[in-house]
């Protein structure tokens, strides 16, 4: 904090948009925000100063009303000698204590199904076994969130649920 000549990046990336003449499909490449649901489990957090931001690279199918399919793969622990974005304390060797996210998600609206609202599949698996505190944990989310018109007005509920498995470095499950 105490070092005035460092200077951070929140995003920067290149958003390609139907790549090689494929329709529909996006590529997201560098520093950027991810946003899943309701960011519970990954998100860009915009209730602090800085957000969250995750080094990167997305690429996504957009199928209309039936929803984003979408992959993504960033890396969780690569400051060396700081507290990254995660708030995960890396090391002077960072090569050999790197942290890695992979997505896996398919987002979409209940239109098709002749209702209001939007729904989300979507597992998260960290790869940390180079790192110290952390092997491999992966987490299956799903969400749905129906909206139902009662003529006079809209009801909204909200349902999650996730599961969670994996090992931390000392083999535990």
């Amino acid at each position: 904090i105490g070092d005035k000549s460092d200077v951070t990046m929140h995003e920067a990336y290149i958003l390609l948009s139907n790549p090689f003449g494929i329709n529909n499909v996006i590529v997201k490449l560098g520093r950027q925000e991810v946003n899943l649901g309701n960011q519970r489990l990954v998100g860009a957090v915009g209730w602090s100063q800085a957000g969250r931001s995750i080094d990167g690279i997305l690429v996504g199918y957009v199928a209309g009303d039936y929803g984003l399919a979408g992959f993504f793969y960033g890396k969780l622990n690569d400051n060396v000698g700081r507290f990254d974005a995660w708030v995960m304390p890396a090391p002077d060797n960072a090569d050999s204590n790197d942290i890695d996210l992979y997505v896996a998600t398919w987002q979409g609206k209940l239109k098709p199904f002749g209702i209001g609202g939007t729904y989300e599949v979507t597992d998260i698996y960290v790869n940390g076994e180079q790192h110290p505190s952390v092997e491999n944990i992966n987490t299956i989310y799903g969400r749905v969130t129906p909206v139902i018109d009662l003529g006079m007005a809209k009801a909204k509920v909200n349902v999650e649920a996730a599961f969670q498995s994996g090992e931390a470095a000392n083999g535990n499950n």
